[in-house]
């Protein structure tokens, strides 16, 4: 669909067939990396919780010590698998890959380029989040100031209503943010150059 502007209800037509592809990559990312997170992460937490209730001597220190040195070995792990992964749903949309698929696909396509993509996903993190804090911030103290006449009932429905409105409108920034990574991934590794080209060239003449 290289150069074809679509609206709402195209989007969800062009969607539609892949919608629980979608949802079944998207659920196994989720259970995938909260595993990993929790055999990494959140297990040694409670050991050093266990052990430092049970114990006080030298050798619980030693093992307090050694477990606080992996949960930064944790986390790490979680973001690296998360990056990896990055891409999975995408591609199940994309591609029309299923989920087991799509996360191959995914892991093959951010070999080599894990520092490019999570630097870019930190950006992308940045500038959303300076955008929705300015405009919540805005709103809100706007709301908030107009407390002396309206309900506390409608302003914490009109502050709530602000807040799902703003993060509505930064997720198709994201999307298409992560759109662009994608490509760009696949043009690095796949030469997606070429091919990306003659369709735009295609839907000119089509156009025209």
């Amino acid at each position: 669909m290289v150069g074809i502007n679509l609206d709402l209800k195209s989007t969800w037509e062009a969607l539609k067939s892949h919608f629980w592809r979608l949802v079944g990559t998207a659920v196994l990312v989720w259970l995938i990396v909260g595993v990993v997170a929790a055999v990494i992460f959140i297990v040694p937490i409670v050991l050093i919780a266990v052990v430092a209730f049970a114990s006080s001597s030298g050798d619980s220190l030693w093992f307090l010590s050694f477990l606080l040195l992996i949960i930064p070995l944790g986390i790490a792990v979680t973001v690296w698998v998360s990056v990896r992964l990055y891409f999975a749903t995408l591609i199940a949309v994309v591609e029309g890959a299923t989920p087991p698929t799509a996360l191959r696909r995914s892991w093959a396509l951010t070999k080599g380029a894990f520092w490019r993509i999570l630097g870019r996903m930190l950006l992308m993190s940045i500038i959303v989040s300076i955008v929705v804090g300015l405009l919540g911030g805005t709103i809100s103290a706007v709301i908030m100031f107009a407390t002396s006449v309206l309900p506390w009932a409608v302003t914490a429905f009109l502050l709530a209503l602000v807040s799902a409105l703003i993060s509505g409108l930064a997720m198709p920034f994201s999307a298409s943010y992560t759109s662009l990574m994608y490509v760009d991934e696949r043009v690095r590794k796949e030469n997606l150059g070429p091919v990306l080209a003659q369709a735009f060239e295609t839907s000119r003449g089509s156009q025209a």
